[in-house]
């Protein structure tokens, strides 16, 4: 309708609210992308960029996780962080590229960028009051220092990771509706330090149904490749080949090719079977 009357600030406004509600975490990231395209284009058309800045940063992490970066709109590389974290950005904006960027670093395993900016999200003063993102940080915070913990054994780093969880409780308690759930995560994470494997299981069981629940799809795929892997060093091979199948037909159904390639990969590996 916006686009019919002319009233193009309007059109933008609603490109901005539709785009935003296409979150990655339930969305597949191929319309991700073609919807951050098409509004972008638009702003070209009608020589309109009040939102551009922030269209292009969530088409950059979308291209980034499906293992592309054609795209004459998007900045990369030094280019990119520098764009999104000049002092001049706004802060929501800076925000965003520290979720959007820590999403890519978590689920694709780039732990020690994950803790860059994980020690940035901590150092800025004025957060933003954004509940989901809040959340959402958090949350990969503290896997990002469970996941540090595991390769260097040092303590300090379950210290953080019970930190975070603790602010994740105050988030939840103020409703967020994803802090709940990922609170089931956690305490899955920390289950898997006492290497029971029946405890382990039924502790992502419960973060898994809930993320199905709320059809946060990259979070259930995510729990189920970290259940998979744990179960797998724990020599519960029936649950884990189960845990890393579900792991790659949730990452399959939303769109990061890179991660398709190594579950299959995993798979072969752990049980000799091929993925198709």
């Amino acid at each position: 309708g916006a686009m019919n009357t002319g009233d193009i600030t309007a059109y933008m406004q609603l490109a901005l609210s539709y785009t935003g509600m296409l979150n990655f975490s339930c969305i597949n990231l191929n319309d991700k992308a073609k919807s951050c395209n098409t509004f972008i284009q638009a702003m070209y058309d009608y020589s309109n960029f009040l939102w551009h800045d922030e269209f292009c940063l969530e088409l950059q992490v979308a291209l980034g996780l499906m293992g592309e970066a054609e795209s004459p709109f998007v900045l990369t590389g030094t280019a990119f962080d520098e764009a999104t974290v000049s002092p001049s950005s706004p802060s929501l904006l800076q925000m965003r590229f520290l979720v959007l960027k820590t999403i890519t670093c978590v689920h694709l395993g780039n732990w020690d960028l994950g803790m860059v900016l994980i020690e940035r999200y901590r150092a800025t003063k004025n957060k933003v009051p954004c509940y989901y993102a809040h959340s959402h940080n958090q949350a990969f915070a503290a896997l990002v220092c469970h996941e540090k913990y595991k390769a260097t054994k040092k303590r300090k780093f379950i210290a953080w990771a019970r930190a975070h969880e603790r602010q994740l409780e105050k988030l939840s308690k103020k409703g967020a509706v994803n802090a709940s759930a990922l609170l089931l995560l956690l305490q899955a994470e920390s289950s898997a330090q006492k290497r029971d494997a029946n405890r382990c299981t039924e502790s992502y069981a419960r973060a898994i149904s809930r993320f199905r629940e709320l059809e946060l799809w990259s979070y259930e795929a995510l729990a189920c490749e970290r259940a998979g892997k744990i179960l797998y060093e724990l020599g519960d091979v029936v649950s884990a080949e189960k845990h890393l199948t579900a792991a790659h037909k949730g990452y399959r159904r939303w769109g990061v090719a890179v991660k398709d390639d190594e579950l299959k990969a995993d798979i072969l590996s752990f049980f000799d079977r091929r993925v198709m």
